[in-house]
């Protein structure tokens, strides 16, 4: 099952930025690829997390815990405090 939450800045703007929320990895074949870049999907059962990159295209996305800070690779933020 999908289920859509939509986020929406403190500014009233939401951007066209889509949050969905996947029971199993299987759902993410039936979710659209037609939405804004930056859209993410969360799978519940795994706490995997994909982003619709500008190909549209779902592609799995790592966290970074922190910590050291490796120039090869690059990092999708989603959130938290950067000092």
């Amino acid at each position: 099952m999908i289920s859509s939450v939509n986020k929406v800045n403190t500014d009233g703007s939401a951007y066209g930025i889509r949050r969905f929320l996947l029971d199993t990895p299987d759902d993410l074949a039936n979710l659209k690829s037609d939405y804004t870049p930056g859209s993410i999907a969360f799978v519940i059962s795994t706490s995997d997390k994909y982003m619709l990159n500008n190909a549209h295209v779902w592609v799995k996305i790592s966290e970074s815990s922190g910590g050291t800070v490796d120039p090869t690779n690059t990092y999708i933020w989603d959130g938290g405090v950067i000092e």
